[in-house]
């Protein structure tokens, strides 16, 4: 299925920490594999000729600008990142909620931006500890971003309780969400869950940040699974400058 396709490289590492138990050795020969496999693609980013300019206000990005929006060694010194590319746009979710209002904060936390038309992610380390980030920056068409962010918004509650997520034969369950501050770009929204998949549960943060069309989009673990204490704020803060 393409849609998995375009999802599960990115979060491999974090597929094989359910998997694994939490913490185990082959949850970090799941994330050496995801990251050896993002540097193939990579390498064909950086040598890509981006000649577009920056678009005017209100404009979408093309998929090259998409490539320079995301952050380097430059912009976040020390981290480490490998980029996951589809040049042909983000196709729709496959994704079922038990709650239909629940469906965008699914979409969230498989890392799907809700009804993008085009959307790059990487995989981001950080000098230190076992904090991982995947971030997927994407672009919408009209008033498609402020829409899903009002959507998002609207679930968390209705959905704090917990629901289950299915997209074929898998299913994920996610539990105590709870809405975070966030201060960032023209709209943010931040919240906490838990992730319980094959009776796995590991605490996860995730931030949307909306700048005009654009949206940056976060997830953050802890490679160990335990409780991340906060939203790695540089980041964020990082990656929306470089949202055009």
């Amino acid at each position: 299925m393409r849609s998995a396709r375009l999802r599960r490289p990115v979060l491999a590492a974090f597929l094989a920490l359910l998997a694994t138990g939490c913490g185990g050795s082959d949850a970090g020969k799941g994330e050496a594999a995801a990251g050896g496999e993002k540097a193939t693609a990579t390498a064909a980013a950086a040598g890509r000729e981006t000649a577009s300019a920056t678009p005017a206000a209100g404009e979408t990005m093309s998929s090259d600008r998409h490539l320079e929006s995301l952050l380097t060694e430059e912009d976040l010194p020390g981290y480490r990142g490998f980029r996951d590319v589809d040049s042909e746009g983000l196709p729709a979710s496959a994704l079922a909620a038990d709650k239909p209002v629940c469906k965008p904060l699914a979409d969230a936390l498989d890392s799907v931006p809700s009804g993008a038309t085009y959307v790059v992610r990487q995989l981001l380390t950080p000098p230190s500890g076992k904090v991982r980030t995947v971030v997927a920056v994407s672009t919408y068409q009209g008033t498609a971003a402020e829409r899903w962010l009002t959507d998002l918004k609207a679930a968390v509650a209705p959905c704090a309780a917990g629901f289950k997520a299915t997209e074929g034969t898998d299913r994920t369950t996610y539990t105590d969400v709870v809405a975070e501050p966030l201060d960032a770009g023209d709209e943010a929204l931040a919240w906490s869950a838990t992730v319980t998949k094959g009776g796995v549960s590991v605490p996860v943060r995730l931030a949307v940040v909306r700048k005009k069309n654009n949206v940056a989009l976060f997830f953050t673990y802890d490679a160990e699974g335990r409780a991340v204490g906060r939203q790695p704020k540089d980041l964020v803060d990082a990656q929306v400058v470089k949202l055009p």
